[in-house]
């Protein structure tokens, strides 16, 4: 798309050129091209996947996203949905690269509590961070649904056809952000079914 001298393209994306202020430690050249890449797709409503070799960052990058558009104003929430196994590394990733974004977690028993809590300060988080077995918990699910999240991020987005098999009813967002460490081996061919493992789910598939 064209852009003019700025770099700001004809339906008004300006692409991110310096480290969002609110990002506390320095992106490198490739990080940064990935948070522009993401921030076209939001700025497009458009979801997508960020898929490449493990080691790159994508966790970073992610992050950068969200802290990015919480510097904007940009109105939340959003919504990441992890493994159980990385939980704690998201909220320790979230606290260095971005300590001024206000995140919760979603997970543990006293989510009775959690649930009344967030639902009565609904603005003490920007980003809320949950499991998979969260997401697809009857009764978390039907709480989730309801908190009209801008984005929803799939850490490890293949576990997204488990999640679909569990429940046609998919947590609502108005985009989606798939993305998966891989490690690419052997052919073309085989690297191509690794990535048709993620599902893609536009906004329009979910009831």
């Amino acid at each position: 798309m064209a852009a003019d001298g700025s770099g700001e393209t004809a339906d008004g994306f300006r692409p991110i050129k310096e480290q969002p202020p609110t990002v506390a430690l320095p992106l490198k050249g490739y990080q940064l091209v990935g948070v522009n890449w993401l921030a076209f797709l939001h700025h497009r409503r458009l979801s997508g996947i960020l898929a490449d070799e493990m080691g790159l960052g994508k966790t970073c990058q992610v992050i950068s996203f969200l802290a990015n558009l919480y510097s904007q104003g940009r109105e939340g929430p959003h919504l990441v949905v992890v493994p159980s196994s990385t939980l704690e590394n998201w909220l320790r990733e979230f606290d260095k690269f971005a300590p001024s974004v206000p995140i919760r977690s979603y997970y543990g028993n006293q989510r009775v509590e959690l649930r009344a809590d967030l639902e009565f300060e609904p603005d003490s988080f920007y980003v809320l961070i949950t499991t998979y077995n969260m997401a697809v918990g009857k009764g978390d699910r039907k709480f989730l649904r309801h908190l009209n999240f801008k984005s929803m991020v799939l850490d490890e987005g293949h576990l997204v056809k488990n999640m679909v098999r569990v429940t046609p009813n998919l947590i609502r967002a108005s985009r989606y952000y798939f993305f998966s460490r891989f490690r690419f081996r052997g052919q073309a061919s085989s690297r191509y079914k690794e990535l048709m493992r993620i599902k893609v789910i536009k906004p329009s598939d979910v009831p």
